[in-house]
């Protein structure tokens, strides 16, 4: 190779050696911004779903972040070998799928000395031949155990195979709720139930929740369309609630106008109507398709009337806005407001009025330097037998 070639080899070696180590430190970022649950007073749904929105990263590629950089904590010597930039992300990522306290030193020699797609083979193979040396194993600890606990709840545990694992999450992952929380566990409760629900009742049809599941709501309407009414009734299930609670509800819901008498007996019913109609329902998912909160995927979503019907507003496309339940919430209780500006585009605020961005500015790039020495050595490939590695690390102590 000429001069040139050789210098412009050493410097992207060494660009890419700083690439690890700032990838590094946003890893360890990203490990401390999550354990202190930062992104739940911004109303994400996860901390994939706030890189997702942060720092435009798509929501696979922020959930293998999350995974690797919390993997990293427990392996010490190949989180050196990163922040030093002598291991790439792509080996790290690769190594944090099967390293253990006591395979980590071996696992760091082999990845040194071989290339990142052999690396990912190897690893690739020591996950196959652990899967299979542990089959019959599986197969004896499979069942499903149900019971009911002390305190009344109903309680399951159970073991399956993995397609039947595999069958199970695809059912519980297709249930259109959040795919991620800052309790995942309390998310496939939710989607079991939902599942459950759907298997008895038969219903595939579209529509909110309201369709699958039927809450009662008794509330006069002047407490529906005014905020200073002390007296009139408020409740779901004899239990009282306020006014936003029943518009939150009544957003997207059947009504059935019923009149009392002064001694509050019934006197006539009307006939139940839903508030958004299946057509307008239809418009309203193909131009939302998810809730529109900025940063928000979930597609299990209400119609959201930006003027409460009850006060005057129309149940018209302009009108609506989806919203994921957990979003619904915060902008009907907690004091988020949802807006149309000048230009007709829906705009959302929180609840000291500041504009929440649909996408944030971006930060300038500041120019970082690594320890590491300025010029690198060309490296050398050496050819390392894949079979033998795998062999070698998934042998049996004697």
């Amino acid at each position: 190779m000429s001069a040139e070639t050789d210098t412009l080899d050493l410097e992207i070696a060494s660009l890419g050696s700083q690439l690890a180590v700032v990838t590094h430190r946003l890893l360890v970022k990203i490990r401390e911004f999550d354990q202190r649950d930062g992104y739940a007073p911004m109303l994400f749904l996860s901390m994939a779903h706030y890189l997702n929105y942060r720092i435009s990263l798509s929501l696979p590629a922020a959930r293998e972040k999350v995974r690797v950089a919390h993997a990293l904590a427990a392996l010490p010597k190949i989180d050196a070998a990163f922040a030093s930039g002598t291991l790439s992300y792509s080996k790290v990522r690769a190594l944090t799928r099967i390293a253990t306290a006591e395979k980590e030193e071996d696992l760091l020699m082999i990845a040194k000395e071989v290339s990142a797609s052999a690396l990912e083979k190897i690893v690739r193979g020591c996950r196959r031949v652990e899967s299979l040396a542990s089959a019959e194993k599986r197969e004896e600890t499979r069942g499903l155990h149900c019971f009911y606990d002390d305190d009344g709840m109903f309680v399951m545990q159970g073991r399956f195979l993995p397609e039947e694992g595999a069958a199970i999450l695809k059912a519980l992952d297709s249930a259109p709720l959040p795919k991620e929380r800052m309790a995942p566990g309390k998310r496939y409760a939710d989607a079991l139930v939902h599942v459950s629900e759907e298997a008895l009742s038969g219903n595939r049809g579209e529509g909110s929740n309201a369709d699958r599941v039927q809450v009662v709501v008794h509330v006069d309407a002047e407490v529906l369309a005014h905020d200073n009414i002390a007296d009139g009734r408020a409740e779901i299930d004899g239990a009282g609630v306020s006014a936003e609670v029943c518009r939150r509800v009544a957003c997207d819901a059947s009504i059935v106008t019923m009149t009392h008498d002064r001694d509050g007996n019934v006197v006539d019913i009307g006939r139940k109507t839903r508030v958004i109609s299946t057509p307008l329902r239809r418009k309203l998912k193909e131009r939302d398709d998810t809730c529109r909160f900025p940063g928000c995927t979930n597609r299990f979503t209400d119609g959201h009337h930006i003027e409460h019907w009850s006060k005057g507003g129309a149940t018209t496309l302009e009108n609506l806005v989806s919203l994921c339940r957990r979003h619904h919430r915060f902008v009907h209780e907690h004091g988020f407001a949802v807006k149309r500006d000048a230009r007709g585009f829906i705009m959302f605020k929180d609840p000291r009025g500041r504009v929440i961005a649909n996408a944030p500015a971006t930060l300038p790039a500041s120019t970082y330097s690594p320890s590491a020495a300025a010029e690198m050595p060309i490296p050398t490939h050496s050819v390392v037998p894949v079979r033998e590695v795998v062999n070698a690390m998934t042998a049996r102590p004697r």
